[in-house]
């Protein structure tokens, strides 16, 4: 009699943990209500290029995809599903010896071209403020980098 309520016992916690680990291995593909909806005007940087010539931009956040207009023109990329992170710290406050909960939204993005390029976006928005840089390669070699920075538009009241 031990030794069946001993079986059933252990199968009991084969199940109860097999199911736990099944169920732990499933990925949620969670909404971003973080930065979802938010346009910033940036302005792009070609990093080492000889004459730079900065490129005025509009980057959007919708729908967990990140879009740039140039970027998707020039480099007929679509938009990139991103992920985000939040990350905060105390910085200090207007009035001395105070201090300021800040949060810094970091995201990263992804999206691939029907020529294989990748272009690989990494970035933090800090308050209004956006910055980042913007990798294009193909078969893990680099071919361009930039740099972006830039803020929050200011959506107009009717």
């Amino acid at each position: 009699m031990k030794l069946n309520s001993l079986k059933i016992l252990s199968l009991s916690l084969c199940f109860v943990a097999f199911t736990g680990i099944a169920s732990a291995q499933k990925a949620k593909v969670v909404k971003d209500k973080l930065l979802d909806k938010k346009i910033f005007e940036i302005e792009i940087n070609e990093d080492g290029a000889k004459k730079p010539k900065p490129i005025k931009d509009e980057m959007t956040f919708t729908g967990n995809k990140i879009k740039s207009k140039y970027m998707d023109e020039k480099f007929m990329l679509n938009s990139g599903m991103y992920t985000v992170e939040v990350d905060t710290a105390y910085v200090e406050g207007e009035t001395e010896g105070s201090q300021v909960l800040e949060k810094t939204f970091n995201f990263t993005a992804e999206s691939v071209n029907g020529d294989k390029e990748k272009l690989a976006w990494t970035g933090s928005v800090t308050g209004e403020d956006i910055e980042g840089t913007i990798i294009l390669s193909k078969k893990d070699k680099v071919k361009k980098q930039w740099t972006y920075s830039g803020t929050q538009k200011v959506k107009r009241k009717k």
